[in-house]
């Protein structure tokens, strides 16, 4: 439960209109970056990303997270705490 009541909060705050700032220009975040944005752990990133619920890429040596798989993840997670 409290991840889903952690991906809630972060989606709120990533839908909350503020000044844009370089992380939400970006389309693509290392995974410190998606901590700094979505308020979850750098192991809960991790962990959801080992089970498949949160996608990634390898590249150029880094993981990288899309900004729209870290939305979606977060719509997911907040969904089905409504569900």
């Amino acid at each position: 439960m409290e991840i889903i009541r952690k991906a809630a909060s972060a989606l709120r705050r990533l839908e909350e209109p503020t000044r844009p700032t370089i992380y939400s220009a970006k389309i693509g975040y290392r995974v410190d970056e998606a901590v700094i944005v979505s308020g979850l752990s750098r192991a809960t990133l991790y962990e959801q990303m080992t089970l498949g619920a949160l996608k990634s890429r390898k590249v150029a040596g880094r993981r990288l997270i899309l900004r729209e798989d870290l939305e979606a993840f977060l719509r997911g997670q907040a969904q089905s705490e409504t569900a």
